[in-house]
């Protein structure tokens, strides 16, 4: 083929490089390499148009991409993209990419090279299906994906060529191969692998030589937004817009990239390079849930406009519990009525009761003469229960969905004419209604596609007297008038309490002190309070809770003072620490710093357990991770900061507070997200300290407590030094996460991050020991096993490593024997395994052995190419 393919990406140069090894082998290596091309080609315009896919309501683009990480055949990916540019799904396709799309469904004539290619791949599907028709005189390219699953079908899948045909075969593919991608737009994109480091800059590694697209973001620190929507992974830049391909995958150097490979199981699917045929895992509880249709939220609109009072309008009903709240709803009420601020946003946390105050607030609002229509949009997509938390179908994502939703409830007199744009129509409407004075409410604003986009839209077009409310857990959009949504009162809070005791009957459990205690932790979130009581419900009790309120010195002195002085002087430095910055601080964090070299030596946990027995401190298990998290009550709190402004301890704890704030602020309430979030803010941090490589050394004891505490923050230690380049710190961080695993593994990281590293310094070796560590660890899958064999016999055959050593024979000799119990085990009939395991036997100088796998390899496969490549090095004679 045609190598002159200076500005493609490399993620299609790669393979034909591949190609053209494997073509000065042999034709049959050559042939199989032109399968691999076809399949990788078809995969990538697949998850490129699924890129391109906008989120919906019926989540589509989450469908699209459930279907394909468990499909088992190239036929899916061909189905995916048929119905990805004609079928039901083409209607999300973003705009920018049309061109891709127009490309694969015009019909072409006689003199385009789109009729070429399709001519010359049916051509040697003629060779090999009896079925095959002649193609008509215009024919689209996407038939050609459908054309090349009949001919890998036919010959590789499940067929089996003469060598002269496939020799045949491979002249038309690399043709129709070639002009494909000289012409194929997606092969000239700029694509990048994208993720932040630990100081807050983006690391950009590009696809292809050159200038790209993606040139402004290198090392930026900028917010980006497809990043903020859709995190780390591989992104392509179409027509000047930027879309994250979550099928597709690439390894730390972007030389190799993996796309899906079915073998779907209960916690993974398979990825595969065409590339090089390595085979990775990755979690799929990303794609565990169902993509049927989800309920309806709770508070999703009715379908009609009814009529409350003076207005016609589409409000959900609300039946459930709800407690009024006086000053809130009258500053909602006041504000949505009056002629001004044209936006008002409600603003608070999840379940604060923003979306239950509008909707008893609204109805009110029916009554009065200040609105014609009130339009009820929900974007909510969770339900919070007092069981738990449920996913719903939200009403409306996109502007699309605000445009075609307002249009249907309006029913314009020109909506069933052709060309009408519902876009343009509530465009004007949110300017200057043809039915009045409008409200627009838009809930749970958070979780529209695109909040800022969709913002923008609404507040430029909104015009007074019409007006938009909007309730959202951001606080971006503050509007003209933003409203914040906090606890409730202790009035409110004693009202809830006592509804939900009398519905869960636990009145005579509940006492003043956790009534209290409750008020405080919660700080009347009406969610939380719900909860806690239920907890209350479940176990039949309260519990031991101490909490006290105190605002006045004299109190302060009066509950702590006489405590505070028969502290042991490690305690009162542990209190006077957490006294000194109002955050909720983990454990470890205080052990580590105060345990520093620069401090004297002190047994930090006796002194937080010693606290812990006064009831001086709070301790927090986060049920992520079973983590400690210290906090101090609020009274505590204010007696400690008064006590450090005249302690000799004061310049110490100040500078103990300044290594502390490296772990970042924190409340109760993140507990729940456990140590992870604490550690990598550390990381963070000292990503950012100028030269930080020199100064390293200074916060080597702290991170490394942290790790020996904690041994699964070594391999984030290990990140941390390979973004710093120093790689032999980030190997011996990595066999130190290994080695604090007494017990087997469970998911292998250790390992597999050594394999990642030895391989990227080129430390074959390494490598080999990693592997057979991962064949021989009793969780490695029969999957994994064998891929490891696979892997080194690669290094074998590209000889970069060399059994010269009894040691390196009894390393090889496990890995071997571990596989061939595998096989036998399992009964494992793969011509590709036993080729594998032949090879390896010859390495090992046991050609009985080899000589059986090969033998065993040409028994279930007589044409499989590796083993009839053995049985001539082995002098067998292949079965007729």
């Amino acid at each position: 083929m045609n190598q002159s393919l200076s500005k493609k990406s490399k993620i299609i140069t790669r393979l034909l490089d591949r190609l053209s090894i494997d073509k000065q082998e042999s034709d049959q290596a050559y042939f199989m390499c032109l399968m691999y091309l076809g399949e990788h080609i078809t995969k990538l315009y697949a998850s490129t148009l699924i890129a391109g896919l906008e989120i919906d309501k019926d989540r589509h683009k989450y469908r699209s991409e459930h279907f394909l990480v468990r499909a088992d055949g190239i036929g899916d990916w061909s189905k995916t993209i048929n119905d990805l540019v004609t079928g039901r799904t083409s209607q999300f396709l973003n705009s920018s990419l049309f061109d891709i799309q127009r490309l694969l469904v015009q019909k072409k004539g006689q003199e385009s090279w789109e009729k070429l290619c399709l001519e010359k791949i049916n051509s040697g599907l003629l060779l090999v299906e009896k079925k095959a028709d002649q193609l008509p005189s215009k024919v689209p390219l996407k038939y050609w994906f459908e054309l090349f699953t009949r001919l890998r079908n036919s010959t590789r899948g499940h067929g089996a060529p003469s060598g002269e045909t496939c020799s045949k075969i491979s002249l038309l593919l690399a043709e129709s191969l070639q002009l494909l991608i000289d012409n194929g737009i997606i092969f000239e994109l700029d694509w990048a692998s994208v993720r932040k480091n630990l100081s807050g800059k983006f690391d950009v590694r590009v696809f292809s030589e050159g200038e790209t697209n993606f040139d402004f973001l290198k090392n930026s620190r900028e917010e980006w937004q497809p990043y903020i929507q859709n995190g780390e992974g591989v992104y392509v830049c179409i027509n000047g817009n930027y879309f994250k391909a979550n099928l597709l995958f690439a390894d730390l150097s972007v030389i190799d990239f993996y796309l899906p490979n079915g073998g779907y199981s209960s916690t993974k699917f398979e990825l595969i390079s065409y590339i090089t045929g390595q085979k990775k895992y990755v979690d799929n509880s990303k794609y565990a849930s169902t993509p049927s249709s989800l309920p309806l939220s709770e508070s999703s609109s009715k379908p009609k406009l009814d009529v409350i009072g003076n207005c016609f309008t589409n409000l959900p009903a609300h039946e459930g519990l709800y407690i009024k709240r006086d000053v809130l709803e009258n500053e909602l009420r006041s504000i949505i009525t009056d002629d001004r601020h044209p936006v008002v946003t409600l603003v608070g946390k999840g379940g604060i009761g923003k979306t239950t105050t509008a909707l008893h607030v609204l109805p009110d609002i029916c009554n009065e003469n200040r609105f014609d229509i009130i339009i009820w949009f929900s974007a909510r997509d969770i339900d919070l229960k007092s069981e738990g938390i449920k996913p719903v179908k939200p009403d409306v994502l996109t502007t699309k969905d605000l445009a075609k939703m307002y249009s249907k409830l309006i029913q314009p007199d020109k909506a069933n004419e052709k060309g009408f744009n519902s876009l343009e129509f509530m465009q004007k409407e949110l300017g200057k209604s043809s039915n009045g004075r409008v409200l627009f409410v838009m809930d749970n604003f958070e979780t529209v596609a695109n909040p800022s986009d969709v913002y923008n839209w609404l507040n430029t077009f909104i015009r007074l007297p019409n007006k938009l409310l909007i309730t959202s857990r951001f606080r971006e959009f503050k509007a003209d008038y933003p409203i914040e949504v906090k606890g409730m009162d202790r009035q409110e809070f004693d009202l809830l309490v006592q509804r939900v005791a009398n519905e869960l009957d636990i009145e005579n459990i509940l006492t003043g002190s956790y009534l209290d205690e409750l008020f405080d932790e919660s700080q009347g979130h009406p969610y939380i309070v719900k909860i806690l009581l239920g907890e209350v419900h479940k176990e039949g009790r309260t519990g031991k809770i101490k909490r006290i309120l105190a605002s006045r010195d004299e109190v302060l002195t009066a509950l702590f003072e006489r405590t505070f002085n028969a502290l042991s002087p490690v305690a009162k430095r542990v209190f006077l620490t957490l006294a000194n910055w109002r955050s909720t601080i983990p454990s470890v964090a205080i052990e580590s710093v105060l345990m520093r070299k620069e401090n004297e030596k002190m047994d930090v946990e006796a002194g937080i357990d010693e606290l812990n027995r006064y009831s001086l401190i709070t301790i927090i298990k986060s049920p992520a991770d079973n983590s400690l998290f210290l906090s101090l009550p609020l009274a505590a709190f204010e007696f400690g900061h008064r006590k450090l402004n005249s302690s000799p301890m004061k310049v110490a704890v100040e500078t103990d507070t300044l290594m502390l704030h490296r772990f970042g602020v924190g409340r109760n309430t993140e507990t729940v997200f456990g140590l992870d979030r604490k550690i990598q803010n550390f990381f963070r941090s000292l990503a950012k300290i100028p030269d930080i490589k020199t100064k390293i050394s200074s916060y080597k004891a702290i991170i490394e407590y942290i790790c020996r505490k904690h041994p699964k923050y070594w391999l984030s230690l290990s990140d941390f030094y390979q973004e710093l380049i120093l790689f032999p710190d980030a190997i011996s961080a990595a066999r130190n996460y290994v080695e604090s695993y007494t017990s087997n593994d469970p998911d292998l990281k250790g390992w597999n991050r050594l394999h990642d590293l030895y391989r990227y310094t080129m430390d074959y070796q390494g490598q080999v020991n990693s592997l057979v560590e991962i064949a021989i660890s009793e969780t490695s899958s029969n999957e994994e096993q064998i891929a490891c064999a696979g892997k080194v016999l690669s290094l074998f055959t590209e000889k970069k490593f060399k059994i010269d050593t009894d040691e390196k024979k009894v390393l090889i000799g496990k890995l071997v024997g571990v596989v061939e119990q595998t096989v036998k085990k399992e009964k494992i009939n793969e011509p590709d395994t036993m080729s594998t395991l032949a090879w390896l036997n010859l390495q090992l100088d046991n050609k009985i052995k080899a000589k059986s796998w090969t033998q065993k390899g040409l028994e279930i496969d007589k044409s499989h190419y590796h083993s009839i490549k053995l049985a001539n090095i082995l002098k067998i004679k292949p079965p007729k």
